[in-house]
């Protein structure tokens, strides 16, 4: 089966976007293949862009990466940068850190109106003076609307993950969940306790197992049904060298990722706006950045 909304060809994406009550995105894509009917049977990422496709930019499968650049003199606009271009800081290898989510924005996902959203995060996590490192999972799930950020703001993903000392790798999968009965079994991930984070802190190896294999079952339970699929997915392979060019440096501070060709989104064209913790048009501050995008923090441990 497939699990990911970009491997669909444009016939099945159809099918699927009927299910989901999405009749007039479902209608655009028909016109597209009645004209050129060698198309139904391509997955959307491959198609050229046109009219018709307007509304699908969940379709593709890159991300632009930016590093929102905190200026203590700004009152409420910072810039972004490319995350590949900043310096990072070499202080944090083997360091513990906290990561939390800023928020998940569904400016256009499959489906209309509300969206129930798993958050499925996976991180390299180090033991202290130690090359060895374990793969950490852990889920959180979020309602959303379309077009807009969900309600939740700065919820803990990882507390304590001591950094490995030859980077990061932080991996993050969105799955649309529009199984009914999934939604309701899945409201345990929307409770305070999965709200504060998975704390690795004081956590041995053999005791963080459980929750990788509980979030791991809890993924390839929803990918097992037809209607839940996989719309956005990156993965972040933070590194310490400062010369390498197109690999995003780790530091303390707010990333943002959005689903875009990364040369169709100029980060100098765009700014954090504080006062309203959105990423905005640096010429017109009521247009919000129209993409699919997470932004996330990575902060000292205290």
């Amino acid at each position: 089966m497939k699990t990911k909304m970009s491997e669909l060809t444009t016939k099945e994406t159809i099918s699927l976007l009927i299910e989901l009550g999405d009749g007039e995105t479902a209608n655009q894509l028909e016109s597209l293949i009645d004209s050129k009917p060698n198309l139904g049977n391509k997955t959307l990422s491959e198609l050229p862009y046109t009219n018709e496709l307007e509304n699908t930019n969940w379709r593709g499968t890159e991300h632009a990466y930016g590093y929102i650049e905190v200026d203590n003199d700004s009152d409420d606009y910072f810039n972004i940068r490319p995350a590949t271009t900043i310096q990072p800081d070499n202080t944090l290898k083997n360091k513990q850190v906290n990561i939390k989510l800023g928020s998940l924005y569904t400016m256009n996902y499959p489906g209309w109106g509300r969206h129930n959203v798993l958050m499925h995060f996976k991180c390299k996590h180090s033991k202290a003076n130690s090359n060895e490192t374990t793969l950490i999972e852990f889920e959180q799930k979020f309602k959303s609307r379309e077009g807009e950020g969900a309600g939740n703001i700065g919820d803990f993903i990882f507390l304590g993950l001591r950094v490995p000392k030859n980077g990061m790798q932080f991996e993050i999968q969105t799955i649309n969940v529009s199984n009914d009965s999934d939604d309701e079994a899945l409201k345990v991930l929307e409770s305070d306790t999965i709200k504060n984070g998975l704390d690795l802190a004081n956590a041995s190896f053999a005791t963080l197992q459980p929750f990788t294999k509980m979030a791991s079952g809890v993924l390839n339970l929803l990918l097992s049904r037809n209607k839940n699929k996989i719309v956005q997915q990156f993965t972040l392979g933070f590194d310490f060298d400062s010369n390498a060019t197109d690999i995003a440096k780790l530091r303390l501070g707010t990333y943002v990722v959005a689903q875009v060709k990364r040369n169709e989104l100029p980060w100098n064209d765009w700014i954090y706006q504080r006062s309203t913790g959105l990423v905005v048009n640096k010429d017109d501050n009521s247009i919000r950045l129209p993409y699919n995008h997470i932004t996330f923090n990575v902060l000292a441990y205290n």
